[in-house]
């Protein structure tokens, strides 16, 4: 028997599955070949660790939901905010008073005057004429233009 052949049949092995002829070249097989056996060795450890735990029971039902949305919602929470939950609390609470004290201030804020003639006219882009009663009648601005294209009268 060759390696191929033999690292094919090691789980059906390990497992009694194999008929007695198959399972009698198997072991004469990992009887000459150092590296068949190892692998052998190798997961019937990893089955020896497996066999270990107790079976796992499925948790259905409207708990086992609970439990799994819980669960999600702290690894969210965790990956999300990766400061301790009072750090972020008290850094609220200093934003808080911070804001609440500058507000407490007073700021004083003076009132808008109306814009003189010159800012209107830059404003809307009438700022290279003089008066802005001139720039609307030379843009058509006083008499726009009819539907048939001229000045309205």
């Amino acid at each position: 028997m060759n390696c191929r052949k033999c690292r094919r049949l090691i789980p059906k092995y390990l497992d009694g599955e194999l008929a007695e002829g198959d399972a009698l070249r198997v072991r004469a097989h990992l009887d000459a070949c150092h590296d068949c056996r190892a692998e052998t060795d190798s997961i019937r450890k990893t089955l020896d660790l497996l066999a270990q735990w107790g079976p796992i029971e499925p948790r259905l039902g409207v708990d086992a939901l609970r439990e799994r949305l819980k669960q999600r919602a702290e690894r969210t929470l965790e990956s999300v905010l990766p400061v301790p939950r009072w750090a972020a609390a008290a850094l609220a609470v200093f934003s808080i008073g911070v804001g609440t004290a500058l507000g407490l201030r007073g700021v004083q804020v003076e009132p808008r005057k109306p814009g003189s003639e010159v800012q209107v006219a830059n404003a809307v882009g009438l700022s290279h004429y003089d008066d802005l009663v001139e720039a609307s009648i030379v843009q058509g601005i006083a008499n726009p233009p009819t539907p048939e294209g001229g000045p309205a009268r």
